[in-house]
């Protein structure tokens, strides 16, 4: 369902108090490891990982990147191209620094009913370490920024990410995020999309704990599903967390 405004409410919006962008006061982090062969994640989605991060890694703010060691040189060589190096860490990461690999039997067992690729427990793991990493990057304070912003690797497979395009933060109390309503598909409604998401150092380390919560809570009842469909639940359970756009995958 939806709901339209009827009345005109542009003559009550007074430009003067909307914050001008501090574009260097964020720091957005991305990261990939390899868990499956294939260079897309679906039969219905061919694409490389590698070729549609570069328009992710092009973006000119400060940016933290976990990746594996064998990626280092891909990563840095495009950050060095668009002399953002001084703007760029990276951090080398493998499969057992995963969220939950400690658990990856209980979530193999969880995985075996759900669609491809999230049968894959290594899937699983990846999608949903973004939130441990940007705890990471808070608790170092790398580059020492007030807000942090999770950016796929490969985000560009199905959002257009514009050249010299730049993001910030303005919410310190909710998360940003998108709600998928407006494309044609099973969950449409019931998703947030879990690729780009922005908040501030004061609020992420309680999003993320309380993400770790009902991902555990899920895990002991049998389940691991898809992160998007996940932060669904806990927006539907904590609401003010949130700072909603209305958006399809595109």
């Amino acid at each position: 369902k939806s709901c339209y405004l009827t009345k005109n409410l542009t003559s009550y919006i007074d430009n003067n108090i909307i914050e001008k962008p501090d574009y260097n006061n964020i720091t957005i982090v991305t990261g990939f490891v390899e868990v499956i062969k294939t260079a897309h994640k679906r039969s219905t989605q061919k694409y490389s990982y590698f070729e549609r991060a570069i328009p992710t890694l092009n973006i000119p703010q400060n940016m933290v990147i976990f990746i594996e060691k064998k990626n280092r040189e891909f990563v840095e060589n495009i950050r060095k191209k668009n002399n953002l190096l001084d703007q760029t860490i990276i951090i080398e990461i493998d499969k057992t620094d995963l969220y939950m690999y400690e658990n990856i039997d209980k979530l193999q067992e969880n995985c075996n009913k759900n669609w491809p690729p999230y049968n894959n427990p290594y899937f699983i793991m990846v999608v949903n370490s973004r939130y441990k990493y940007i705890q990471y990057c808070i608790d170092h304070k790398l580059f020492n920024t007030d807000y942090y912003a999770w950016i796929d690797f490969s985000a560009s497979h199905i959002v257009n990410i514009p050249d010299k395009m730049k993001i910030y933060g303005k919410n310190k109390q909710k998360i940003r995020i998108s709600w998928i309503a407006r494309q044609r598909l099973t969950f449409n409604h019931k998703c947030l999309g879990g690729g780009i998401f922005i908040g501030h150092k004061s609020i992420f380390p309680e999003y993320i704990k309380l993400h770790d919560k009902e991902f555990r809570i899920l895990l002991e009842n049998g389940y691991c599903i898809n992160d998007d469909r996940l932060l669904f639940i806990m927006f539907l359970k904590y609401p003010e967390l949130f700072d909603i756009s209305f958006s399809g995958y595109k």
